[in-house]
């Protein structure tokens, strides 16, 4: 299995890591329940065929020039994987953990909490980054809109890039 960026060599990834990433069919291991094939590995993930991978990208530097690098979504790049000359595109991004490595709560997984819990989490966001995540969803058209997309990590709220 090979990954590459766009204008770089391909690289070879290690079997481990191949294994971890896809499935007997070559194919990225589903491991979310998404519309997409995405499988995690450390602190990246990959998205296998997103339907925009050019627009996902676009949207990440659209967010970095407005509001500086990295501030409303992770990392991310357009990606090339071969399997047995089988080409396909990709995306990857990294993923959003705690200081801890724990993984941050989701607005999904904010509905486990008691009201209290979610009021203390909530209370904490520090609002200027807040609004600059909305305006920039107002700029564009999430995919889903589900709630297991925009994470929570600290005083910030991120999403994860995912447009139709």
């Amino acid at each position: 299995m090979q990954l590459w960026l766009p204008g770089k060599q391909p690289a070879t990834l290690h079997s481990d890591v191949a294994h971890a990433l896809f499935d007997e069919t070559n194919h990225v291991r589903r491991m979310y329940l998404a519309n997409h094939r995405v499988a995690q590995w450390g602190n990246f993930h990959l998205k296998e065929s997103p339907e925009c991978p050019g627009l996902e990208y676009a949207f990440y530097c659209l967010a970095n020039l407005l509001f500086g690098e990295n501030s409303v979504t992770p990392a991310m790049g357009v990606v090339g994987m071969s399997m047995n000359g089988e080409k396909r595109i990709g995306t990857i991004s990294e993923t959003i953990a705690s200081e801890t490595g724990v993984p941050c709560p989701t607005l999904e997984g904010l509905r486990a909490l008691s009201d209290n819990e979610c009021e203390t989490l909530l209370s904490g966001l520090n609002a200027d980054q807040v609004s600059r995540l909305i305006l920039l969803m107002c700029l564009c058209n999430p995919e889903d809109g589900k709630p297991d997309s925009i994470v929570i990590q600290g005083d910030a709220l991120y999403t994860y890039v995912s447009l139709r």
